[in-house]
Protein backbone atom coordinates (compact mmCIF):
# COMPACT_ATOMS: atom_id res chain seq x y z
CA UNK A 1 0.00 0.00 0.00
CA UNK A 2 2.80 2.43 0.84
CA UNK A 3 4.32 2.11 -2.62
CA UNK A 4 0.98 2.90 -4.24
CA UNK A 5 0.54 5.98 -2.04
CA UNK A 6 4.09 7.08 -2.93
CA UNK A 7 3.40 6.59 -6.64
CA UNK A 8 0.22 8.67 -6.46
CA UNK A 9 1.97 11.43 -4.50
CA UNK A 10 4.92 11.42 -6.91
CA UNK A 11 2.51 11.98 -9.80
CA UNK A 12 0.82 14.97 -8.15
CA UNK A 13 2.69 18.28 -8.16
CA UNK A 14 0.94 19.33 -4.94
CA UNK A 15 3.12 16.84 -3.05
CA UNK A 16 6.87 16.59 -2.53
CA UNK A 17 8.23 13.29 -1.27
CA UNK A 18 11.17 14.09 1.01
CA UNK A 19 11.67 10.84 2.95
CA UNK A 20 10.79 7.16 2.91
CA UNK A 21 11.09 4.90 5.92
CA UNK A 22 11.07 1.15 6.46
CA UNK A 23 11.77 -1.13 9.40
CA UNK A 24 15.36 -2.14 10.07
CA UNK A 25 16.45 -5.11 7.98
CA UNK A 26 13.83 -4.52 5.27
CA UNK A 27 15.02 -5.36 1.76
CA UNK A 28 14.09 -1.89 0.44
CA UNK A 29 16.51 -0.02 2.73
CA UNK A 30 18.85 2.11 0.63
CA UNK A 31 16.75 1.80 -2.52
CA UNK A 32 15.39 4.84 -4.33
CA UNK A 33 11.72 5.43 -3.48
CA UNK A 34 10.81 6.50 -7.00
CA UNK A 35 12.34 3.38 -8.50
CA UNK A 36 10.47 1.20 -5.99
CA UNK A 37 7.08 2.74 -6.72
CA UNK A 38 7.48 2.98 -10.49
CA UNK A 39 7.78 6.77 -10.61
CA UNK A 40 11.42 6.86 -11.75
CA UNK A 41 14.45 7.73 -9.65
CA UNK A 42 13.82 10.73 -7.40
CA UNK A 43 16.86 10.77 -5.11
CA UNK A 44 14.95 9.76 -1.97
CA UNK A 45 16.59 6.72 -0.38
CA UNK A 46 14.56 4.44 1.89
CA UNK A 47 15.91 4.65 5.44
CA UNK A 48 14.96 3.31 8.85
CA UNK A 49 15.27 6.84 10.26
CA UNK A 50 13.32 9.95 9.34
CA UNK A 51 15.42 12.23 7.16
CA UNK A 52 14.56 15.90 6.69
CA UNK A 53 11.60 17.84 8.05
CA UNK A 54 8.38 16.76 6.36
CA UNK A 55 5.06 18.49 6.94
CA UNK A 56 3.37 15.12 7.43
CA UNK A 57 4.26 11.46 7.89
CA UNK A 58 2.01 9.12 5.91
CA UNK A 59 2.10 5.74 7.65
CA UNK A 60 1.07 2.41 6.15
CA UNK A 61 2.94 -0.02 8.37
CA UNK A 62 2.13 -2.30 11.29
CA UNK A 63 0.39 -1.31 14.52
CA UNK A 64 3.76 -1.32 16.30
CA UNK A 65 5.30 0.69 13.45
CA UNK A 66 2.50 3.21 13.74
CA UNK A 67 3.22 3.68 17.44
CA UNK A 68 6.90 4.23 16.63
CA UNK A 69 6.18 6.85 13.95
CA UNK A 70 3.53 8.41 16.17
CA UNK A 71 6.23 9.02 18.79
CA UNK A 72 8.60 10.47 16.18
CA UNK A 73 5.84 12.73 14.86
CA UNK A 74 4.89 13.92 18.33
CA UNK A 75 8.52 14.58 19.33
CA UNK A 76 9.23 16.55 16.14
CA UNK A 77 5.89 18.37 15.81
CA UNK A 78 4.97 16.64 12.55
CA UNK A 79 1.43 15.65 11.58
CA UNK A 80 0.79 11.92 11.07
CA UNK A 81 -1.78 10.26 8.82
CA UNK A 82 -2.07 6.49 9.17
CA UNK A 83 -3.83 3.86 7.13
CA UNK A 84 -2.53 0.98 9.21
CA UNK A 85 -4.99 -1.82 9.90
CA UNK A 86 -5.04 -4.47 12.60
CA UNK A 87 -4.79 -2.09 15.54
CA UNK A 88 -5.95 -3.21 18.96
CA UNK A 89 -7.95 -1.03 21.31
CA UNK A 90 -4.70 0.02 23.03
CA UNK A 91 -3.13 1.03 19.68
CA UNK A 92 -6.20 3.10 18.81
CA UNK A 93 -6.18 4.67 22.28
CA UNK A 94 -2.54 5.73 21.81
CA UNK A 95 -3.39 7.31 18.45
CA UNK A 96 -6.43 9.08 19.94
CA UNK A 97 -4.34 10.34 22.87
CA UNK A 98 -1.72 11.77 20.52
CA UNK A 99 -4.42 13.45 18.44
CA UNK A 100 -5.90 15.31 21.40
Amino acid sequence: MGRRVAALAAGDRRFELVAAMEAGGHEALGADLGSLCGAGAMGVAVSEHLQGSPDVIVDFSTPEGTLHWLGVARDRGIALVTGTTGMTDSHRAAVADAAS
